[in-house]
């Protein structure tokens, strides 16, 4: 005869057929409830650890690469103004276009800065991982950095052949550049022209490649550039006899 639920009686009331299920499997409801906790547990946990350590790996990475120099700084804006919205667009327009400029600039100077051999053994650490070929890539644009050009062409062309479908060696249509700022003919025809506050700056669309074989083609535009023009380049002996 199968369990049902007993009719109620006048002026009693039934038990809650809720209150049954829970009384004949709670066993099983408090196990499956610990084990969903454990499992929550372990999840959130892992990630934790994975976290922690992927953040150890990449800080070691833009502090080893002194890519943080530049990269990392923080842009905090302070209002001082009562008309806050003027402010905030002028302001926030002048610190990002500084900063994108600092970046460009900067970069090669930061990259000279950075210890060689560091580098190199952060390659040699990192055989396998995501972050070799990038390591590879600083080293490559530090050896352009510093006129070292056939080591920069060895880089580039180890990157090629071991990395040939990462995104530093695939075609892009917006590989990594900066771009120029149009010019502006209104401003030719007249220099003290005031322009608009708002008037922000327009720039020459992004042209497409691969990343590596733009730094090979510049590395190659500027050894022929050094190699045209040694006596840029070479150091001269001034005449000191009138002295």
């Amino acid at each position: 005869m199968s369990q049902s639920v007993p009719p109620p009686v006048a002026g009693n009331e039934g038990p809650n057929p809720l209150e049954l299920f829970f009384e004949k499997n709670k066993k099983w409801i408090y196990t499956f409830a610990t084990i969903l906790v454990v499992a929550t547990g372990a999840h959130y946990g892992l990630d934790a650890i994975n976290a922690a350590e992927r953040n150890k790996v990449w800080s070691e990475f833009s502090s080893g690469t002194g890519l943080g120099k530049s990269y990392g700084t923080k842009i905090d804006l302070q209002p001082v103004s009562e008309n806050m919205k003027q402010w905030q667009d002028q302001m926030w327009f002048w610190t990002v276009s500084g900063r994108h400029t600092d970046l460009v600039t900067s970069l090669m100077s930061d990259l000279k800065g950075i210890d060689q051999d560091a580098v190199n053994q952060q390659i040699q650490a990192a055989q396998g991982k995501p972050r070799q070929p990038w390591l590879v890539w600083v080293a490559a644009n530090k050896a352009y950095a510093e006129a070292r050009f056939a080591d920069a062409n060895t880089l580039c062309n180890r990157l090629k052949s071991d990395f040939p479908k990462h995104l530093l060696c695939a075609e892009s249509a917006v590989p990594p550049q900066a771009l120029k700022e149009k010019e502006d003919d209104k401003g030719k025809e007249d220099d003290n022209a005031k322009k608009p506050k708002d008037d922000k700056p327009e720039y020459e669309d992004a042209v497409s490649g691969v990343p590596v074989d733009r730094l090979l083609a510049a590395i190659a535009l500027d050894e022929r550039f050094k190699t045209d023009h040694q006596a840029f380049f070479a150091g001269s002996t001034p005449d000191s006899k009138e002295t």
